[in-house]
């Protein structure tokens, strides 16, 4: 499975001691464990969730107390600078394409939840055992290509026309249903992750 490849190239270019101090993002958040790293971009839009929906969960995340970092990669910057954009204020910070991979792994697995799509970060949210709530699309096999994790739910709607293996969205004939997953069913799944989290603090 890809979330074994991942593990071994984590484990590949994890530096062991103290951290760069680039990585420092809102560090009173990080030191109280109040970050949640979301990624929510992706190569294809089949995998791509609302953006409306991203701004609203990360409202709620930032009144509940919590600080979120965006990150991904140059191409994701245009998803998370519109999220950034809607969400101002010191409580959001955006690193999309400002951050090396071995600063992405250490900013998802020093925070208390990671919140993403199916992506590279994803596994790697799952195999380095951070908490994690993965949105997935039609576009794979869920059973094949989903992160696996014991701390990893992953939200998915079961559609006939999945696995798709559609890269753009002309290609979709079911108005992209594999994605139309609720807010409020995103909210309550990572309310429930963070309680957990906050209960083995």
């Amino acid at each position: 499975r890809l979330s074994i490849l991942i593990e071994a190239a984590i484990a590949s270019i994890r530096v062991p001691g103290d951290k760069p101090e680039a990585l420092a993002m809102a560090g009173d958040h990080a030191k109280s464990g109040r970050r949640i790293a979301i990624a929510p971009s992706a190569r294809s839009p089949i995998k791509m969730w609302r953006t409306e929906r991203w701004i609203a969960l990360c409202r709620r995340l930032i009144e509940r107390g919590f600080e979120v970092v965006l990150v991904g990669d140059a191409k994701d910057r245009e998803t998370c600078s519109a999220i950034a954009a809607a969400v101002p204020g010191a409580s959001l910070v955006n690193r999309a394409g400002e951050m090396t991979l071995l600063e992405a792994v250490n900013a998802i697995t020093d925070s208390t939840l990671f919140v993403g799509l199916d992506t590279g970060l994803a596994h790697v949210a799952a195999s380095g055992g951070s908490p994690a709530v993965v949105l997935f699309s039609g576009h794979a096999d869920h059973d094949v290509w989903a992160p696996d994790g014991p701390n990893v739910s992953v939200l998915r709607n079961d559609v006939p026309c999945a696995p798709c293996h559609a890269t753009r969205m002309a290609q979709c004939l079911f108005d992209h249903r594999c994605m139309d997953l609720p807010l409020e069913f995103v909210w309550q799944v990572t309310s429930e992750k963070l309680n957990s989290a906050e209960v083995h603090r």
